[in-house]
């Protein structure tokens, strides 16, 4: 049997002027303790060695620390017994350029941040006595500087391309340049028998009422002579059961090999994305015996469904659709980026919190995006079990990547060590060669990195994962890859909005779409809670100076196409479309709202064109680092604005209206399996009140589609005049939708006047809210991180009564909880309860 013994925890670490690193001649308060997994910047902000790089201006007093060698040491025994055959030191990542020491003779030496490292220590490990383990970095970003081509097409840093780095650390327009380092994944040592299981791969037929699971197993041999061996592979299913096994007897040669193995399986229960069923895991235990002892076994997770991407309609017109178990499912999602600018921090806790959030959001896909980093195991095991499908880029975004020999091989091993790693995940549902490196070149054009994407990886996904989808880049498709009608498509309205005006807006969504949108961003602050967390007091209003510039970071190429930088094109928006904000309180909120309901009007127009359409992704849902961005979970994983708007508008049923000209219309989107019958009440408010009674009309919708229910005049005063909806079904709304003919600006909005009542039970908040007359943005704020309420930044129907329920709250929090209405930042009072209110639902 193996032997594993984990060498994570503490170690030491010390930072050197590069070339004069020596244990015996640290610098001053060197050296110190550090985590491992960790990194680099954070063990020296927990020594007080460093200020917090998020907070005001920090991040670049802290420039410094990329300019050092870092050097770690820990000392460590091996128990009795534990070496055997062959010893090997494996490290899961290492950041970046390192040099492997054992009792002082180097036994390996990294340069990929990506790939896992294994070191043969075979005759290098003490049995009997102390072992000293020293891993050495080099500055990466004087690396960098020293060896990047200088003749690539390059956005954001140049230095980055010829490093395999977590690329958005070198500076993005959502995080400063941290160029860190360190142990940043798990390190063990382990020692192997004769044989060894080195990778499994599990692959699945599935028919109507019978699957078979085909598993590759590939074997190490550690001797230099062939072994016997019984490879055995058992299938339990998702409720334990045993579901079906298989066994071989096999000759192992010297080189080791692959042992292929079917299992039937009967009544196969399918696995599906978030929304339209469950997500029933099997589990495969792979034993391997030589000579009748177990010398190693695995257990891994997998699932049953079918994904293809349907690049054609019936018609015959193009699409970009993905089709799971035969069933088209349209992509509601997010871009992912790395859920900490120091991704080492990221614990299952971060991960299981904001995959939850997604899940709760009605979400279905996440695209992890290629300017950061493969993600830890316990992101896909979550991604697996919460039924959210995974867009997977490799890590190369916007520029032109060096094709010398060296640096295709280093991208053939990352690739290959990645597609390993990931591909027995059901949620991944494609690979990506990269973000928006080809975007708007000719399909033919020639450029540097093409080979790297359409040649080295395509090649190895093909050999390794041949049933899963590639693509070659994002966006990608037609005869300039960034077509608006194939492939994918990175659409930004909101930019484009801001430059010629929100009188524009609906004419930009028009334009700027394609038939899968697998980008389009919208900035907008986090509640003011988090912003003086991160943000001097003396700083905090207006928005501008050096403080900001570090926490509202600019996109130098989008200045010079709009005239403004990032900052002024958030403001310009906010002032056109809600108003001057005079406080950093009204930023925050204003910002906030419009942050929501331009997302929201993006996500209900790509579904109104479900038809023509697979998918809207937006950019980005969480955020790296404390910030003004593009996210709709903050840094301190507290739901902004926009996240409640993203939940409604991603809703499995969906109403929503739409206006051309003198028309108005409301629609349904039914993404369920099944139909959807239930009451539409279309509405007028006038001064708002309503105008007159609600038309009431039964409607019925088919399953997976989208259908127009409703259609009337538009506003004769759209400054005045805006329209209401709801759909109940069996008794409960499930849908509810606004719609208005004027700028948020314009619109004359009553004066807030709503009725309250809280009460506190087992646990959870229940605020039950009624008014007479249309209330805007109804939120609770001075909630904790931890607080979730059902729904958040609503608008009140007149006469209608709502009860939002907060979990994660203790009484004393409960009652620091307030309610703000409308666009003002004024806390309504509360009143005696209408008489509606002991109704509300």
């Amino acid at each position: 049997m193996l032997g594993r013994m984990s060498l994570d925890g503490n170690w030491e670490l010390a930072g050197f002027l590069e070339g004069q690193g020596d244990w015996s001649w640290p610098e001053d308060h060197f050296p110190i303790a550090a985590p491992v997994p960790g990194e680099v910047h954070p063990a020296l902000q927990e020594a007080g060695l460093i200020p917090d790089p998020s907070y005001g201006t920090n991040a670049g007093r802290v420039r410094w620390v990329e300019e050092r060698e870092w050097w770690y040491r820990r000392r460590f025994r091996v128990p009795a017994g534990f070496t055997r055959t062959q010893s090997f030191l494996e490290f899961d990542g290492l950041d970046t350029f390192a040099t492997v020491l054992l009792n002082g003779e180097v036994v390996g030496e990294a340069s990929n941040m990506f790939v896992p490292c294994r070191f043969d220590v075979t005759r290098k490990l003490k049995e009997h006595g102390e072992n000293t383990l020293e891993v050495r970095f080099a500055p990466a970003a004087k690396i960098a500087e020293r060896t990047s081509p200088k003749d690539l097409y390059v956005r954001y840093n140049p230095i980055r391309v010829g490093v395999r780095k977590m690329q958005a650390q070198f500076g993005w327009d959502w995080l400063p340049r941290l160029i860190g380092a360190g142990i940043w994944r798990p390190v063990r040592l382990t020692s192997y028998d004769r044989l060894s299981v080195r990778d499994v791969h599990v692959q699945s037929d599935v028919t109507e009422g019978a699957a078979t699971v085909c598993l590759a197993v590939e074997l190490d041999n550690h001797l230099s002579v062939p072994v016997s061996a019984v490879v055995s592979a058992g299938v339990i299913a998702p409720d334990e059961r045993p579901g079906g096994r298989a066994e071989k007897h096999v000759l192992v040669g010297p080189g080791g090999g692959v042992v292929r193995l079917e299992v039937p399986l009967a009544g196969p229960q399918l696995w599906w994305p978030n929304g339209l069923g469950e997500q029933p895991l099997y589990a495969a235990r792979i034993e391997l015996r030589a000579d009748t002892d177990l010398v190693d076994e695995r257990e891994l997770r997998f699932a049953l469904r079918t994904v293809e991407l349907r690049q054609q309609r019936e018609d015959g017109q193009p699409a970009f659709l993905f089709v799971v178990n035969g069933e088209p499912v349209f992509a509601r999602g997010a871009n992912w980026i790395p859920a900490d600018g120091f991704p080492s921090r990221v614990t299952t806790d971060r991960y299981e919190a904001l995959l939850e959030m997604a899940c709760q959001a009605n979400l279905n896909m996440l695209r992890v995006w290629g300017g950061g980093i493969y993600e830890q195991p316990d992101f896909y095991d979550l991604c697996d079990e919460l039924g959210i499908m995974v867009w997977q880029d490799f890590m190369f975004s916007l520029a032109e990547y060096p094709e010398t020999e060296a640096f295709t091989g280093m991208v053939a091993r990352e690739a290959s060590a990645v597609v390993r790693r990931l591909r027995n995940h059901p949620c991944l549902v494609l690979w990506c060669g990269n973000n928006e490196c080809e975007m708007d070149t000719e399909a033919n054009a020639v450029w540097r990195g093409k080979r790297l994407f359409h040649d080295t990886i395509a090649r190895i996904v093909r050999q390794l994962d041949p049933g899963r989808v590639y693509w070659p880049s994002s966006p990608y498709g037609g005869e300039i890859a960034h077509s608006s009608e194939h492939g994918d498509y990175h659409g930004e309205p909101w930019f484009h909005v801001a430059k010629l005006g929100p009188d524009h807006w609906r004419e930009c969504l028009e334009k700027d779409r394609g038939l899968f949108m697998s980008e389009f961003p919208t900035q907008g602050p986090p509640e003011v809670e988090s912003i003086r967390r991160f943000m001097p007091a003396g700083s905090l209003f207006p928005v501008s100076g050096a403080a900001w510039e570090e926490h509202l970071e600019n996109n130098a190429q989008r200045q010079e196409r709009t005239g403004y930088t990032s900052r002024e094109l958030l403001l310009r928006n906010i002032r056109a479309f809600m108003g001057e904000p005079e406080t950093i309180e009204e930023f925050a909120r204003l910002g906030g709202i419009l942050q929501g309901e331009f997302l929201a009007s993006q996500i209900e127009f790509y579904r109104r064109h479900k038809g023509t359409m697979g998918g809207a992704l937006f950019w980005m849902f969480g955020e790296a680092w404390p910030a003004v961005s593009y996210g709709v979970v903050d840094h301190y994983l507290r739901p902004k604005p926009a996240y409640y708007y993203v939940k409604r508008a991603c809703a499995p049923v969906l109403l929503s209206f739409d206006h051309q000209g003198g028309e108005a219309e409301a629609w349904i989107v039914n993404d369920r399996l099944e139909p959807v019958q239930g009451l539409l009440s279309v509405g007028r408010v006038a001064g708002g009140v309503l105008a007159g009674p609600m038309e009431r009309l039964p409607v019925t919708v088919a399953d997976n589609s989208i259908q127009r229910v409703w259609s009337g005049p538009a506003a004769d005063d759209p400054a005045e005049e805006w329209l209401i909806g709801m759909l109940d079904v069996g008794g409960r709304v499930v849908g509810r939708a606004s719609h208005f003919f004027s700028l948020p600006r314009q619109v004359g909005f009553p004066a807030p006047a709503v009725h309250l009542q809280q009460e506190y039970l087992d646990g959870i908040l229940i605020i039950a809210v009624a008014g007479d007359t249309y209330t805007r943005a109804i939120s609770l704020e001075g909630l904790p991180d931890q607080a979730r309420p059902d729904d958040n930044y609503f608008d009140l129907f007149p006469g209608e009564v709502r009860r939002i329920g907060v979990a994660g709250l203790s009484p004393e929090e409960a009652a620091q909880v307030r309610v703000i209405t409308g666009q003002s930042v004024t806390p309504a009072r509360r009143g005696q309860p209408a008489p509606a209110l002991a109704g509300a639902r």
